[in-house]
């Protein structure tokens, strides 16, 4: 786990971009002190979660990622009086970590961070903001 773990984070952090192939098997098996069945397993675990495709004879590259769709539920609604369901998305942004970990302390996770107006009767009557953990070709429902 300490190999895809160290792959995904640069694989976020853009050290590894989309299209860059991945060092081989045995570069890998040396780099982590592993087996290379151990690092089969890990590159297993890093093409099923979507960051990564094996192309056979040559090695492993990194994934573009999928597109990330969002659906969010306004379930505090029942608090508003007369709320239609009409909203306002004003901005979804990915957060890094060091933007938060003044709030929510040693954290190595980037965040989703969703901001939007609910209206009542046409007028704005609620600002909310939320923080989703991300997870790179995870959608977030």
């Amino acid at each position: 786990m300490q190999l895809v773990n160290h792959i995904k984070e640069q694989i976020n952090k853009g050290i590894y971009k989309p299209g860059d192939l991945l060092p081989s098997e045995h570069d890998l098996a040396s780099e982590y002190d592993a087996s290379r069945t151990t690092v089969r397993k890990g590159l297993s675990v890093l093409f099923s979660e979507g960051y990564i495709n094996p192309v056979p004879g040559k090695g492993y590259f990194v994934k573009e990622p999928e597109i990330d769709s969002y659906t969010l539920y306004f379930s505090e609604k029942g608090c508003i009086k007369n709320y239609s369901g009409e909203t306002k998305l004003l901005e979804v942004r990915l957060v890094p970590p060091a933007k938060l970990s003044k709030q929510l302390g040693d954290i190595k996770k980037s965040f989703v961070m969703i901001r939007w107006l609910i209206y009542v009767d046409k007028k704005p009557a609620a600002y909310d903001i939320k923080f989703l953990p991300y997870e790179r070709g995870k959608p977030i429902d």
